[in-house]
């Protein structure tokens, strides 16, 4: 009979319980704790500073053109408040129209050589272009193409006070939305591209106040909200130097002696 010899047990073969996993993870975090309060607390003279947080412009641009732009139609400003209501319920209802029916669908591409674009609720933007998209229409084909697609989907048609509305509504909220582009661009972004673009921004609302005769408290709206949410940013001395620092704007984006002094006075502090 052959007897087996027995194994010895292994000294590197442990059951490994939970209570003892729980055990090691407890030494394992004091012992970077110690590395790391010994790192924290060692006088070299450094200091450990995290940057300053900076908030996205792209998410402030679009809550200016969302929350802070439906203050122009508060109770002060009946006029606009009604026009917008009445025109975009219209808008509503012919874009819900042609992008349920496949015979609306044809209807629009035969009257209007284009079709209409319908927008979402994850990007502002759409919206602007849904309405650039009827103005362009109604400037290129005429009033009649979208009278015959309102009266083949039995939807009422735009008044003359409504389609000039609209027209104001994509020139104000173009820029905007170009602003908006530029801040969400992939390539050739850069941190000195924020006050050029806001400060660009803020004059192109300026001059629209004089032409705009219905969207005007649209654009007082939107030029508070810049200020509200934009204000300290742009007088922040690391955005403007940033924006003098690049070779394509250096000093041409302002005009404001205080806020090129602001940058010149913080690197002699410095």
């Amino acid at each position: 009979m052959v007897r087996r010899k027995r194994r010895k047990p292994s000294m590197y073969k442990r059951r490994v319980t939970p209570p003892l996993m729980m055990q090691q993870k407890i030494r394992v975090s004091q012992r970077w704790s110690i590395k790391m309060s010994a790192i924290l607390d060692d006088n070299t003279g450094l200091e450990y500073q995290l940057p300053r947080h900076q908030k996205c412009a792209c998410h402030l641009l679009n809550l200016i053109s969302t929350v802070d732009a439906t203050a122009a139609g508060g109770a002060a400003n009946e006029t606009y408040k009604r026009l917008s209501r009445s025109a975009f319920a219209k808008c509503h209802a012919l874009w819900n129209k042609t992008s349920r029916s496949t015979m609306a669908h044809e209807t629009v591409e035969r009257e209007c050589k284009l079709q209409f674009l319908r927008p979402n609720q994850t990007r502002w933007s759409s919206l602007f272009l849904a309405v650039e998209r009827i103005v362009r229409i109604h400037r290129e084909q005429g009033e009649q193409a979208i009278r015959n697609v309102c009266t083949a989907l039995k939807i009422k048609m735009f008044n003359p006070a409504e389609n000039w509305f609209l027209v104001e509504y994509a020139a104000v909220m173009k820029p905007v939305a170009m602003a908006l582009n530029i801040l969400q661009g992939e390539s050739s972004v850069h941190m000195g591209l924020l006050l050029p673009t806001l400060y660009q921004l803020r004059d192109k609302l300026k001059k629209l106040e004089s032409t705009c005769k219905m969207c005007t408290p649209l654009v007082h709206a939107l030029q508070q909200g810049i200020q509200k949410r934009f204000g300290d940013v742009m007088k922040e001395p690391e955005l403007i130097a940033a924006a003098i620092l690049l070779p394509r704007f250096r000093t041409s984006w302002t005009t404001e002696e205080n806020i090129l002094n602001a940058v010149f006075c913080s690197a002699f502090l410095v």
